[in-house]
């Protein structure tokens, strides 16, 4: 949901949203589930996945371009012993946050450079920031891992017809360029120092049939889910 600082960024075109994003977004997802809160329990799931097996909890995590913030409970829900900090171009959405979400801390675009996180989401940002600008994005993200940090890049799987209508008609997606997680592991992969950690395809299934989500694991190679998710750790 955002485009950096350091390649023209368009502040006003994501303001423009921040009063009523959650509304847009719950008018297109609808069919889907009835609960703006199920996509983003979803995440913070895919979050917790790509942290397993570590033997401590993050102690800071960011949401990179993390808009009005709509992930940023559940990411808190999930790691309530992490401090979450959230980041976004557009100020109108940082505004709504610090407003709203007293237990996130938010960093400007401006001052984010000066800080370094154990674990990163960046969720459908990408496909808003144009292909020749993306791996200076992922540079400067990279640099925002501590050493050992790990990276989560949430993004909408173009080879879903439901989800390419969706984009299609969605009023803040306009400017969207689908990537496929073939591209996104390869932008991953050509940047120093980060290396693939896992990937999959997710939300295969709507809020009514949330009890299938159990098959998810068993489903990540099948290229139908909704989104996919690919992760990286800094070495």
């Amino acid at each position: 949901m955002i485009i950096m600082s350091k390649i023209k960024p368009k502040p006003s075109y994501f303001d423009k949203y921040a009063d009523n994003y959650e509304d847009l977004v719950s008018d297109q997802t609808d069919f889907f589930s009835k609960d703006r809160s199920y996509f983003s329990r979803h995440k913070s799931k895919i979050l917790k996945q790509v942290w397993r097996g570590r033997l401590r909890q993050p102690e800071k995590i960011l949401e990179f371009g993390c808009g009005v913030g709509l992930n940023l409970p559940f990411i808190l829900e999930a790691f309530p012993k992490s401090r979450i900090y959230g980041s976004d171009i557009s100020e109108q959405s940082l505004d709504k946050v610090r407003e709203e979400q007293k237990n996130i801390s938010c960093v400007s675009d401006r001052e984010l450079d000066q800080q370094t996180f154990d674990l990163i989401l960046i969720s459908c940002v990408f496909h808003h920031i144009q292909p020749q600008d993306r791996e200076r994005v992922m540079e400067r993200v990279r640099n925002l891992l501590k050493p050992d940090g790990i990276l989560c890049v949430v993004e909408h799987n173009p080879y879903n017809p439901v989800t390419r209508h969706l984009v299609n008609t969605c009023p803040f997606d306009e400017d969207a360029v689908l990537l496929s997680m073939r591209e996104t592991c390869k932008m991953i992969s050509g940047c120093a120092n980060l290396r693939l950690h896992r990937k999959g395809y997710c939300l295969f299934f709507p809020e009514s049939l949330h009890f299938l989500n159990a098959l998810e694991p068993t489903l990540i190679h099948i290229p139908l889910g909704g989104q996919y998710f690919v992760s990286a750790r800094r070495t």
